[in-house]
């Protein structure tokens, strides 16, 4: 793995409790230091770049993409610009009609995160690795 694109909104980012959850920037500092590059792709929101901002993140993404739908073309373009082939790419999200699905049409390795809108039966049938949580995503990842 050379390239992890991660989702923001029930990600890595709590919107009720307007928190990050716990172990987010962990495991971002995790895969830095691991050499592996970080993109962020987040459906364009007005708070987002603040929300980064805010919570020390911008750093550690290579790249930040904001886009009204998460689709094919939007992960290639990531996928293209960071000079790594898709085979090398690993997607994190919570959205098995997002990024979850984008990464199953591109036969891109995924771990759904159960934060969000995905569930494990969801998972299972996009083929994606469930966790329940971010600090679950990390505690995998070592």
């Amino acid at each position: 793995m050379k390239l992890v694109i991660c989702d923001f909104n029930k990600t890595l980012y709590d919107p009720t409790a307007q928190q990050l959850f716990p172990c987010a920037l962990e495991m971002l500092e995790y895969f830095q230091k691991s050499g592996i590059k970080l993109a962020l792709l987040s459906t364009e929101m007005p708070d987002r770049a603040r929300l980064l901002d805010k919570f020390g993140m911008a750093t550690y993404f290579e790249q930040v993409h904001f886009v009204i739908h998460k689709t094919a073309s939007s992960i290639q373009a990531i996928v293209d610009a960071s000079g790594v082939a898709m085979q090398d790419v690993l997607i994190i999200g919570d959205d098995p009609e997002g990024e979850l699905l984008v990464a199953q049409q591109l036969h891109i390795p995924a771990v759904a995160v159960g934060t969000g809108f995905c569930d494990k039966q969801a998972a299972d049938v996009l083929g994606a690795t469930f966790c329940a949580s971010v600090k679950d995503v990390l505690e995998t990842q070592l």
